[in-house]
């Protein structure tokens, strides 16, 4: 399993239903694309909700990939000290004698020597030459899992990826099967969600080959059930219109486009905000931006999960 990162200039290139009347289901990445959803905001609504209870749900298939490199589906970078100024998420400074803040920025002095950008703090890759085998990696640990049956090189295979943290353990479902967990926490600060590449600010490599159909994020990790249910039925967020659950949707990111675009716009709030009944204030999106090498285009989909 090789990694490589390389320096480069990036360019962009009304119920409970998921909307299903445009032409495009799903976006395929063929090792020349990637998206970014940037870290916005506090620990209740930006991607830092990673650092408590939280569930993940990415609807995908894998690709040819003519390369010996492994491709990642999804990535976090950052630090091997992450979050040393709010570690519980709290919204209070952590008590740490090493560390001051005599400028005022928010951030931690003399951390330098902390910083790793290919620390890995979350993420996801497949193995070129064995077609049933997904890594799955936790601060920086990666374990290797055979998934039976499967075949990630097929890009008409779809699956359901759900990765939740619950009281300290971190659960990898795949196709509402448990197959891998581990007992740690997840912990991000500045870093952006990488979705079909292992990048950071500076860096990109080991590209996905496959199709992102849809990709959802909550605030905690809901329930045995409703997971179970968002994978028998893929175009349902909630089952009824007074379903308060939706509240806890922190992000939403489809395909379902009539044009292809390069913004890949945050469509909770068209979720939530479409219920005749409920509670929740929905505000605050985390809009993404898709990227390709210099001189490649990408390839909108109408297959789906």
């Amino acid at each position: 399993m090789r990694f490589y990162i390389l320096l480069i200039t990036l360019f962009s290139c009304a119920d409970i239903f998921i909307p299903i009347n445009n032409d495009y289901k799903s976006i395929y990445l063929d090792g020349n694309a990637w998206i970014e959803i940037e870290n916005q905001y506090d620990c209740d609504n930006g991607l830092r909700v990673f650092d408590n209870d939280f569930l993940m749900e990415i609807y995908f298939s894998g690709g040819e990939n003519p390369t010996n490199d492994a491709g990642v589906l999804f990535s976090f970078l950052g630090k091997a000290t992450e979050n040393f100024d709010d570690i519980n998420c709290n919204g209070n400074w952590d008590t740490n004698e090493d560390f001051n803040d005599l400028n005022g920025n928010g951030q931690w002095d003399n951390t330098e020597d902390l910083v790793d950008n290919e620390y890995i703090v979350l993420a996801i890759s497949n193995d070129p030459s064995n077609s049933n085998i997904l890594s799955f990696y936790v601060n920086n640990e990666r374990q290797e899992i055979e998934i039976d049956n499967a075949n990630f090189t097929d890009s008409e295979e779809f699956h359901l990826l759900q990765i939740f943290s619950y009281e300290g353990t971190i659960y990898f479902n795949i196709d509402n099967s448990l197959v891998y967990s581990v007992d740690d926490n997840i912990m991000i600060q500045d870093e952006s969600l990488i979705i079909g590449a292992l990048a950071n600010e500076s860096s990109i490599s080991n590209l996905w080959y496959g199709h992102i159909d849809e990709i959802r994020l909550w605030g905690n990790s809901l329930t045995d059930e409703i997971r179970t249910f968002h994978y028998e039925y893929p175009d349902k967020l909630i089952d009824t219109m007074q379903n308060n659950i939706i509240c806890n949707l922190i992000g939403l990111w489809t395909f379902n486009y009539s044009n292809p675009s390069e913004n890949i716009d945050d469509e909770k709030c068209n979720q939530i905000n479409a219920l005749n009944n409920n509670s929740c204030n929905c505000n605050l999106p985390l809009d993404g931006i898709l990227y390709t090498f210099p001189g490649f285009e990408v390839t909108y989909s109408s297959n789906q999960f």
